[in-house]
């Protein structure tokens, strides 16, 4: 059996698609997080390989498209040869293989190749656009330690801070504080410090989900921490905007395809960060692009390994 298999990469999860050859889906999963950038390069070479190999049983041949996080379009990674190699070596299948960013798969999915823009906020946080001439633009995506603003992680890590300086009676009052400990199975709020820096830290990006809901019960600083994420996802998407209209005035896609668990279930991110686009663009539309990632990841890898003629960047 061959399969054409679409993979969006992610930090907490990683969704898989397969494919016949003629197009039809053979199966779905979703494994574990992919980012070799904050983890073990084998480990998720391993997570990886593991999750085809079970979605594609009896594989002959395999053409893998994969949106891996942990890349960008501007830079290369030195990891990735080595998160390749091993990957290659745990599938007995014969592999073709592409990688490109996730943000790349996900604009692909919504403009196949043309001019447009996609937001993305998941774990992480990053835009793309590719203008009239298929020159790729980015904003945000700096990785957890120096940004991704906007995403996931940044909401945990500021309801985090702001329920502890809560705590300490120099930030405004939150229940926040009231969470934070049981969240991550402390009996006191001094415990977290042996969890956040312990052998094994947790992934904290889940208690954005614990700041959203707190924010849909009236916690005011809940709330101004999700309006300040949108904000920032709307300034990266304005000055993608503006790229494409500095080379192409007449550029007329006034679509935003958005991705990501953060623009796609947080209401009240989502709702603020279309009203801030809209006073710069009144006629923007917003949403999600017809495809989900990994399936715009799954027709980049026919695009690019089966067809002559279509835009594979």
């Amino acid at each position: 059996m061959e399969y054409i298999v679409g993979v969006d990469g992610g930090g907490s999860k990683t969704a898989l698609a397969a494919y016949t050859l003629t197009g039809e889906l053979a199966a779905k999963a979703v494994t574990g997080g992919t980012n070799y950038n904050f983890g073990s390069v084998g480990e998720a070479a391993e997570t990886l390989a593991s999750a085809i190999a079970s979605l594609c049983p009896g594989a002959g041949e395999l053409f893998v498209g994969f949106g891996d996080c942990s890349l960008d379009e501007g830079a290369e990674n030195p990891k990735a040869a080595e998160f390749e190699a091993i990957f290659r070596s745990k599938l007995a299948a014969k592999l073709h293989l592409v990688m490109r960013s996730d943000a790349f798969m996900a604009l692909y999915g919504h403009t196949r190749g043309g001019e447009g823009v996609v937001m993305i906020s998941g774990t992480g946080a990053m835009g793309l656009a590719c203008d009239r001439f298929g020159k790729l633009y980015t904003a945000g995506g700096w990785g957890r330690l120096t940004g991704d603003e906007g995403s996931g992680y940044y909401i945990a890590l500021s309801g985090i801070k702001a329920a502890l300086r809560a705590y300490d009676r120099v930030g405004e009052p939150t229940e926040l504080t009231k969470i934070l400990p049981s969240f991550f199975g402390c009996g006191a709020m001094r415990e977290l410090i042996g969890v956040f820096y312990g052998e094994q830290p947790p992934e904290i990006a889940p208690f954005a989900e614990a700041v959203a809901e707190a924010a849909q019960r009236g916690d005011k600083v809940s709330q101004s921490i999700l309006r300040r994420a949108a904000w920032y996802l709307a300034g990266y998407t304005k000055q993608l905007i503006g790229k494409l209209l500095s080379v192409n005035p007449n550029y007329e896609n006034k679509s935003v395809g958005i991705y990501g668990s953060v623009l796609l279930k947080n209401g009240i991110v989502r709702g603020e960060y279309e009203r801030m686009l809209r006073q710069s663009y009144p006629e923007l539309v917003v949403a999600a692009p017809a495809v989900s990632p990994e399936e715009a990841a799954a027709m980049y890898a026919r695009d690019y390994f089966f067809s002559e003629t279509s835009y594979v960047g």
